[in-house]
């Protein structure tokens, strides 16, 4: 199983778990450094099934298939 993100879709998805705290570089920014996503390639990023917050993904990134 892979989930993928866009730094939108990403930012689409994480936002509300930071009261929409943080615009989508900051958060992108967050995701990388606790490697909660790997960037894959230009703006793709996949989510890392072993990070221990990977339950609160609510969706995955349709919209890039």
């Amino acid at each position: 199983m892979s989930i993928t993100f866009t730094k939108k879709s990403l930012w689409v998805n994480q936002a509300p778990c930071f009261n929409f705290e943080l615009n989508e570089d900051e958060l992108l920014d967050k995701a990388l450094k606790e490697n909660f996503v790997i960037k894959i390639e230009e703006d793709l990023y996949e989510l890392n099934l072993d990070h221990n917050s990977f339950e609160n993904v609510r969706h995955t990134d349709e919209e890039e298939k």
